[in-house]
């Protein structure tokens, strides 16, 4: 299943003294201060999420799709430094105009940890020499479930209740073999 997170829309701004180049509008929020974009939250039990990022406004800017740079890289550790994407995120596919990436975020974390925060810039080619990259994070609440509950849980859950099975058998067979057992050795 994969559920489609609400676009996170980049619109280039004139940067000035209080405010950063890029205004970045995700989920009914929006900033243009690089401490406080928005961040995209793929949530836990949800399955793969498609993130999808549009460049809005009126420039020639599109995602940079060039060989060795490409137009994300994604990291777990901090920002990145080079053209890497984390092995959680697949399929990067920029439209045709180059004004829209969509990538899908599989959300297979075998760490089982809670929430893993990546770190990634979005890259850009164009006339405009002040925005050719924007770093924003995404939050990956971990691994896939099913009702909340992580493949490890679930597992320790069946073999708690196959315990409990196989000792009431044992208990029904050895209150059954008792009775045939006291039944034999009365007189009659």
């Amino acid at each position: 299943m994969q559920t489609n997170l609400s676009p996170v829309d980049v619109t280039p701004i004139k940067a000035a003294t209080n405010n950063g180049p890029w205004e970045v509008a995700h989920g009914g929020n929006s900033s243009n201060q690089a401490n406080s974009y928005p961040v995209v939250h793929a949530a836990i039990g949800k399955g793969d999420y498609v993130i999808t990022f549009n460049i809005r406004g009126q420039s020639d800017l599109q995602f940079d799709n060039t060989p060795g740079t490409g137009p994300i890289w994604i990291g777990a550790n901090g920002k990145p430094s080079n053209a890497y994407v984390d092995s959680h995120f697949h399929n990067p596919v920029i439209s045709n105009d180059g004004k829209t990436l969509t990538i899908t975020d599989t959300k297979d974390d075998t760490s089982q940890q809670k929430s893993v925060k990546f770190h990634y810039q979005l890259n850009f080619k164009g006339s405009d020499p002040n925005h050719k990259k924007l770093d924003p994070i995404i939050i990956n609440d971990g691994g896939k479930t099913i009702n909340n509950y992580s493949l490890l849980q679930i597992v320790e859950f069946s073999l708690a209740g196959l315990a409990i099975i196989l000792l009431a058998v044992f208990l029904y067979r050895r209150m059954v073999s008792r009775r045939d057992a006291s039944s034999e050795n009365m007189p009659g």
